[in-house]
């Protein structure tokens, strides 16, 4: 059973949201926003800053209050690394938007399993 966090969550942060509309991390930001979600919406970018009139925080930490979905926008070295600082503000469910998983083969193989056990520790 799926956790009512990833489909109505109350507090959404999107780690790698980016001020370039280049970016997949600028994209999914911006839907969150101009589709109207009603909860909190928090950018992760180490820049900091501002987009589309919502606060980019510098770090996990510095988000203000809980998190319940995570939506991890950035290479999968850095999704590993900030699982358990999301956890730690809240999340129960996350979404993850990188490559270089599975579908690569060899050390892709390795960074999915180390990602499955992340995620499984965060709970």
């Amino acid at each position: 059973m799926l956790p009512g966090e990833l489909f109505h969550p109350g507090s959404v942060a999107v780690v790698g949201a980016s001020r370039n509309p280049g970016k997949v991390g600028h994209g999914v930001f911006a839907n969150l926003v101009q589709a109207g979600f009603q909860g909190k919406i928090h950018g992760v970018n180490p820049g900091g800053g501002e987009l589309f009139g919502r606060t980019l925080y510098p770090s996990i930490e510095a988000i203000p209050g809980s998190v319940d979905l995570g939506v991890f926008v950035v290479p999968p070295t850095a999704i590993l690394e900030t699982i358990p600082r999301l956890a730690a503000k809240g999340m129960r469910a996350a979404i993850v938007i990188s490559a270089g998983f599975k579908e690569i083969g060899g050390t892709g193989v390795a960074l999915e399993r180390s990602l499955r056990e992340a995620a499984t520790s965060a709970r």
